[in-house]
């Protein structure tokens, strides 16, 4: 079954965002960055990335390919589950 571009919107609930962080599962110390969003017509949603620490690296990947959890990791998602959790651990503060 394949997927037009409007039913590959639909199925991702958040859009890619320039300057979102992945790493590849097989190297974790690669982060690679979203520099530019590119859009072709009749294909899904680009992203160039490069890496963090050598910025001409470069490579481009679908959305399709860059929100399959086996090839990447979103990395701000760990941060914000992390800091998430720890604003749950604060006491309520009682107001005055």
């Amino acid at each position: 079954m394949f997927l037009d571009e409007g039913d590959l919107q639909m199925a991702f609930t958040t859009k890619l965002k320039r300057g979102e962080r992945y790493s590849r599962p097989e190297d974790p110390d690669t982060v690679w960055i979203i520099d530019q969003l590119i859009r072709l017509p009749g294909l899904p949603m680009h992203a160039k990335l490069i890496v963090e620490d050598r910025r001409r690296k470069m490579m481009t990947l679908s959305e399709v390919a860059l929100r399959n959890s086996k090839l990447y990791q979103r990395l701000e998602q760990k941060i914000q589950a992390r800091i998430q959790a720890e604003e749950a651990e604060k006491p309520m503060m009682a107001a005055a």
